[in-house]
């Protein structure tokens, strides 16, 4: 009997611990299944498709139309035209030609690691070209309140958040990573920031290429001289600038030299003489009221990324923030000489 009830214990020990490995087992794999879920949907919403509209969008079709597939407007939205284009490209590099912008896509466009913008990047924590979530939200909102940012504030950090993140910190005198670190987050509070050597001012020329050179490209745009966005500097920038040059009574050398990138508004153009700090502080401010929808979208045929506000005084727009008084009537005149008449200086 002994040996009878040995044997039932055994058996049913053994038992209880097969039932406890295979519950391990399958809590591991649901577990597994959770992350991998998980992961799968932070990178799915990094893929771009027909249908789709935002910053990304715009950041993709600048891209395209770089790479040569593209000649249409950016406009933000994902047509036919942009499906096209994707394919094109995709056909170019040997890889699946299916109109829609994946992790390999973004790779193979050279619009950087899909993987770094998972959805859920948070306000505080370092920012970077690829990111979405509430933080860059956040971000594009003060940047957009500071007079940097005239974008959407749709939570996705592309080319229009990180250029102003560049000149935020041309402004502060801070290194121009276009990357939010804890001195940009102090520069966002109105904190002191850690001072700096400030790089010497250049100008730009046929050939440059960067950051600035989009910026460039940027403003040129805001300001009706259509051009590509590229980075580069080339024949079709030159000629802009040069017509931009002209429109100033400016030497139009199509080099973007000091006192033309001043009267563009561009970073590294504004502020004291050549390898001295910038000002700290953006306190002269164009304005455009306006009083209807018609002259909102006149308005918007200038500066096309033109974002409404409202103050005390009735509706305007904020065309640029400036530390000097003469660099911020510079902007207004250029604005009333392109058809903005209400475009003045305010002191905030």
């Amino acid at each position: 009997m002994d040996t009878i009830a040995n044997l039932h214990l055994a058996t049913t020990s053994s038992n209880r611990s097969r039932i406890r490995r295979r519950g391990i087992q399958l809590l591991s794999a649901m577990v597994g299944c959770a992350i991998v879920g998980f992961a799968t949907s932070a990178t799915a919403q990094l893929v771009l498709r027909e249908g789709d509209s935002g910053t990304a969008v715009t950041e993709l079709q600048d891209r395209l139309r770089s790479l040569g597939c593209f000649d249409g407007s950016s406009t933000g939205f994902f047509g036919p035209q942009t499906r096209d284009a994707v394919i094109q490209c995709q056909q170019q590099r040997g890889i699946t030609a299916d109109g829609v912008v994946g992790a390999e896509t973004y790779r193979a466009f050279g619009l950087g690691n899909p993987t770094s913008g998972t959805g859920s990047a948070q306000f505080g924590e370092p920012l970077q070209l690829g990111d979405r979530g509430p933080g860059v939200q956040q971000l594009q909102t003060q940047l957009q309140s500071l007079g940097y940012y005239y974008g959407s504030i749709d939570g996705v950090f592309g080319q229009d958040t990180r250029t102003a993140v560049l000149q935020l910190q041309s402004d502060r005198g801070l290194p121009q990573t276009g990357v939010v670190d804890d001195n940009v987050y102090a520069a966002l509070a109105g904190g002191v920031v850690p001072p700096t050597t400030p790089p010497a001012v250049t100008g730009l020329q046929f050939g440059d290429q960067g950051p600035r050179v989009a910026e460039l490209q940027r403003q040129l745009n805001r300001l009706g001289y259509p051009v590509p966005v590229t980075g580069y500097f080339g024949t079709q920038t030159q000629q802009a600038l040069q017509s931009f040059q002209q429109s100033q009574g400016l030497p139009a050398t199509g080099v973007a030299d000091r006192q033309t990138l001043i009267a563009l508004g561009v970073s590294g153009g504004s502020g004291g003489d050549v390898g001295q700090a910038p000002q700290n502080t953006r306190r002269y401010v164009v304005v455009i009221p306006f009083g209807s929808t018609t002259e909102f979208n006149r308005i918007q045929d200038v500066i096309p990324n033109a974002v409404p506000r409202q103050s005390r005084l009735g509706n305007y727009v904020n065309a640029g923030s400036f530390a000097t008084p003469e660099v911020a009537e510079r902007r207004a005149t250029l604005l009333r000489s392109r058809g903005l008449g209400n475009a003045r200086v305010v002191f905030e």
